[in-house]
């Protein structure tokens, strides 16, 4: 939501009036900046995790991150059982926002990370609680706008 005249003629929109209830912007911001997060991570064992949990937290918090969310959000995936001579396909359709924000994920270490052997061995709490911490950020960008 644009809450400025100035930032309204800025994205071509009607100037008619200012908005003032509404909060302004959140992007960019780090997603990672969570005191409870950062600390139960090094508590169970996975602080070595947290410089990466800090790349992806700003990756989740900017601009171009929480557009893709919003997308994804506005266009949920369409299971398609039939093609249009009634064929049984039974194909998932995403819009290419998910797949920017799976390539996003995963490029970050997040499928790989509960079985990561950097740090301590693996299965152990330290690679489960980077794996949860991690998907909560990316939870986070998902659901802030």
């Amino acid at each position: 939501m644009v809450s400025t005249l100035d930032e309204q003629r800025a994205y071509g929109g009607p100037a008619t009036h200012d908005v003032t209830n509404q909060a302004p912007p959140l992007a960019p911001y780090d997603a990672s900046e969570d005191t409870a997060l950062l600390e139960g991570l090094r508590r169970e064992g996975a602080g070595w995790a947290a410089e990466d949990l800090r790349r992806l937290g700003r990756q989740a918090g900017s601009v171009q991150a929480q557009e893709w969310a919003d997308l994804a959000n506005r266009h949920e995936p369409e299971l398609r059982t039939h093609d249009r001579y009634g064929n049984r396909v039974d194909e998932v359709e995403f819009h290419p926002s998910w797949h920017h924000l799976m390539r996003t994920a995963i490029a970050g270490g997040l499928a790989a990370s509960p079985g990561r052997t950097t740090g301590p061995a693996p299965m152990s709490p330290g690679p489960r609680a980077d794996w949860c911490g991690g998907t909560r950020r990316r939870g986070t960008a998902a659901r802030r706008r």
